[in-house]
């Protein structure tokens, strides 16, 4: 690409980004409808920037890899966040007035007097909390002054930033800043963390550093490997584990890679271990509201749509099946890539997500940091699309508002999964070419 239209990419991207922010309140009739346009324009330039980025003579382009990273992040402040920071707020608050998020629900009589604006904006109020105890105890030392929606944005932006900073230590070479652009500019990561306000930068920031702690317990050459790193490797895991359940998936992933040392894991239960006891744990059911809530919910799944309108139906939208599916895809993965540990983290993410039976858009910035590891720039096509799911807020004449839609489906899915297939024929292409021998010549 032309690197002197470089800074008009970065113009765009910022333009498109604070354009958005008017429309940034989907519960306001008609704002996805210019939103996701918006964002999906931010998505282009922001290809155009990241993919013209390798280009730029060395010195602009490490002086400009960080103000640009910060300035846009800045710019998503001003977006309005989605609808789950209110509970962020408000099972931080109570904790304050000494009752469990785990035991009441935002409607029990027994909070009647706390309610408040962030009470009223609430989703699902007749669920107690259904976030990890690691996270609970976050949102509680984030209400500390009051509840504020900017301290709780900046914090995890302030996580998605400690995110780069290791994807600069484990992207390593002069391509670290090259391949970390992809993360640092990345419009859904932005968005995400700075502007829909969702804490799973608070997650990615302990798991990112459980990698790191990973590679430097398996150095190369002939240095031998390291116990503490390991050990710091399985405890940040565990925090991670606390923080979102997610993290579960890679246990098999660090158990392979630690080999012999894998007996250092069980210290990834000890941090969710205490942050549950902390709320009551094995004595209060704690857990109770997240898995009765996780059997019910789904939203945006890729592949389980196409097989109850194919193969079976299930009408009452029970995930139980597909849960177990998911575990056992994401376990034979870490399996298969054995060999390749670091590869593993991106596959089996990859497989968390195409078998889960929800997938917000926030949770697409999962698997984007292993993505930038791996240089697999089709999760990077998916992280713009995925934006599409925003249009199930709206009603119009080829959906309506909360309902599976095939055409969203197709609009999200599409266009990843045909870079991913042109990306294979072009290193497949390039490999023949690599090994062709040259004719003789006549």
């Amino acid at each position: 690409m032309n690197r002197g239209a470089h800074p008009l990419y970065l113009a765009g991207l910022a333009l498109t980004l604070a354009a958005a922010i008017p429309f940034g309140d989907f519960t306001h009739d008609g704002n996805a409808l210019y939103f996701v346009p918006l964002l999906l324009a931010a998505t282009g330039f922001y290809f155009a920037a990241a993919g013209s980025y390798q280009n730029l003579p060395p010195v602009p382009r490490l002086r400009i890899f960080w103000p640009v990273a910060v300035g846009l992040r800045l710019i998503a402040l001003f977006i309005p966040p989605g609808d789950d920071i209110h509970r962020y707020l408000w099972e931080g608050g109570i904790q304050w007035h000494g009752f469990n998020p785990y035991l009441l629900t935002p409607d029990a009589p027994a909070l009647v007097h706390l309610r408040d604006a962030t009470w009223a904006l609430m989703n699902h109020r007749d669920w107690a909390a259904i976030y990890p105890p690691g996270a609970e105890l976050i949102f509680k030392l984030l209400c500390i002054a009051g509840p504020s929606v900017l301290v709780m944005k900046v914090i995890f932006v302030l996580a998605d930033l400690l995110v780069i900073v290791l994807l600069l230590r484990l992207n390593t070479g002069q391509a670290r800043h090259r391949d970390t652009v992809w993360y640092a500019w990345n419009p859904l990561i932005i968005y995400s963390f700075a502007g829909g306000a969702h804490y799973d930068s608070l997650m990615l920031a302990p798991l990112l550093l459980a990698v790191y702690a990973l590679f430097r317990a398996n150095p190369m050459g002939l240095k031998p490997a390291h116990w503490g790193w390991a050990a710091f490797a399985a405890f940040t895991l565990g925090l991670a584990i606390s923080i979102k359940l997610v993290p579960l998936i890679f246990l098999p992933v660090f158990a392979l890679a630690l080999r012999s040392r894998m007996i250092v894991l069980p210290l990834a239960a000890l941090v969710p271990w205490l942050t549950a006891e902390s709320y009551g744990f094995p004595e209060h059911r704690i857990f109770d509201s997240f898995r009765a809530f996780s059997y019910v919910t789904r939203s945006n799944d890729f592949i389980w749509w196409i097989s109850e309108r194919l193969i079976w139906s299930n009408p009452e939208q029970k995930n139980g099946i597909y849960t177990f599916v998911a575990i056992a895809v994401s376990a034979l993965v870490s399996l298969i890539a054995w060999r390749d540990w670091r590869r593993a983290l991106l596959w089996v993410t990859g497989a968390a997500l195409i078998c889960s039976t929800v997938v917000h858009p926030w949770y697409v910035t999962w698997i984007l940091p292993f993505a930038a590891m791996s240089r697999c720039r089709a999760w990077f096509v998916l992280s713009g699309t995925i934006f599409v799911a925003f249009l199930s807020w709206e009603t119009t004449p080829l959906w309506n508002a909360w309902k599976p839609s095939i055409l969203l489906s197709l609009l999200i899915a599409l266009p990843p999964l045909g870079f991913a297939v042109y990306e294979l024929l072009k290193a497949k292409a390039h490999h023949l070419d690599r090994n062709r021998t040259p004719e003789p010549i006549l």
